[in-house]
């Protein structure tokens, strides 16, 4: 089973968030093309020229007028099922989750799909219209106020009702935000699952199959995640039963796609699922782009049905995000050897004269994600501190500190019977003076 990928065109399908996959691939395909939308009445550079500038890259704006020319189709992120659709009726090597991507984006349906699979969820309630959901939630305290429908995610992003008084001004907001549209939006409000650990996992499908190694990554909200690379076989026994009633699913949608899961476990040793990811995970892609070789071979074969398994080239990964007060909202560069592209994985990135600049796309996000990987967890917080170092921008914070309380999970996933390691764990402060 070998293929020159060196003679090969690969298109990169995002909406900026996982250019850094471009460049992965790059160090394998002859040529790498890179798309991510920006049509609208009044297009900017902001959008036409993202992820501009790196070696090995080309940004491509009309990707359908070139179709002939592109051996593989790889799609990272959600909104493209209808044009993966219809390049797999034309027989064209596609690697994306087509259909599979109502999993992650209708989520009534997915929580329906759960209850006819015997699994255990948090209790919640589809509301629709911000009276009714402002009416529901008069009476409860700690819920939270979800989307119904993923696909208006830029609408709101989940948020906690903390109560009346603390949090009417969110609701307020969000009210007026929506304007007519207030009327008819669907929400989806769930209960809050107290003294849980998020159990996480980052990997891939190919029709339902699951690869030979996995990472196990357990993530700090928005700040960062600690994996660990383990056989699937080694994977918390909740995960694999999930999985394996997640899989007809897949197979049937004939989804070949990178996959990562978010769920609840307690300390009853109870598993609720949560929110699934068809698609790269936000942050985790990062690290798990350095924890394994050979992501060429497995896109490639696995978008003509074939599983091939990256190889593990680390045990244990950390992954740091790098942000400031005004990401998303303005130009930020930052500084850093172009040589460490490979460590630091910009978010909606543009380079320039060997500058890389966090370009603003109107919405609150990450800058980057700052990656170490080592044999031992001290090695991975050591490299990824190293890595950290080495980059400036104003008023950038590195999430460094947030290692501590990864930490904290990992101890409660072991001691409550969902084994993340085996291997002794550092000290908070062992692993905090790693990182620097």
């Amino acid at each position: 089973m070998s293929d020159n990928l060196k003679t090969k065109t690969v298109l990169l399908v995002d909406n900026g968030l996982f250019h850094n996959w471009a460049l992965k691939l790059a160090q394998s395909f002859g040529r790498v093309l890179y798309y991510s939308p920006w049509q609208s009445g009044f297009p900017s550079q902001k959008q036409t020229r993202l992820g501009d500038g790196f070696a090995g890259v080309e940004r491509c704006n009309y990707p359908q007028a070139v179709e002939d020319e592109i051996d593989l189709f790889v799609f990272v992120d959600l909104f493209q099922a209808d044009w993966q659709a219809r390049l797999r009726a034309q027989g064209r090597r596609v690697w994306g989750m087509g259909d599979s991507e109502d999993v992650e984006l209708e989520r009534w349906a997915f929580r329906q799909w759960c209850e006819r699979n015997g699994l255990k969820l948090n209790p919640a309630k589809l509301v629709t219209g911000t009276d009714a959901l402002r009416a529901y939630l008069q009476e409860r305290k700690d819920v939270f106020v979800k989307m119904a429908r993923g696909i208006n995610r830029g609408d709101m992003e989940t948020w906690k009702w903390k109560g009346e008084f603390i949090s009417t001004p969110r609701l307020d907001q969000q009210v007026y935000d929506l304007g007519s549209f207030k009327d008819d939006t669907e929400f989806l409000v769930e209960d809050e699952q107290k003294d849980a650990i998020e159990l996480g996992e980052d990997l891939f499908t190919v029709d339902g199959q699951w690869p030979e190694f996995i990472m196990q990554g357990m993530e700090i909200k928005g700040l960062g995640t600690v994996g660990i690379v383990k056989p699937y076989a080694q994977l918390p026994q909740c995960l694999r039963d999930f999985n394996a009633k997640l899989a007809k699913v897949f197979k049937a949608d004939t989804a070949r796609t990178f996959f990562c899961m978010e769920g609840l476990y307690n300390k009853a040793r109870q598993y609720t699922p949560m929110d699934p990811c068809v698609r790269l995970g936000s942050p985790s892609n990062e690290l798990l782009a350095e924890m394994f070789d050979g992501w060429a071979e497995t896109l490639w074969w696995g978008a003509e049905g074939k599983m091939v398994s990256p190889k593990p080239v680390a045990k244990y990964g950390i992954v740091a995000m790098a942000y400031n007060e005004n990401s998303g909202k303005n130009w930020q560069p930052l500084k850093y050897p172009p040589s460490m592209d490979r460590w630091v994985k910009l978010r909606n990135p543009y380079a320039i004269g060997g500058k890389r600049y966090a370009v603003p796309q109107g919405s609150p996000t990450n800058l980057a994600g700052i990656v170490g990987t080592g044999k031992t967890l001290l090695e991975a917080a050591a490299a990824m501190g190293e890595h950290a170092q080495a980059v400036d921008g104003n008023q950038v914070e590195i999430a460094t500190d947030s290692i501590s309380k990864m930490l904290d999970v990992v101890k409660k996933a072991n001691d409550w019977g969902a084994t993340w390691t085996t291997d002794p764990l550092p000290t908070a402060e062992r692993l905090k003076r790693a990182a620097g």
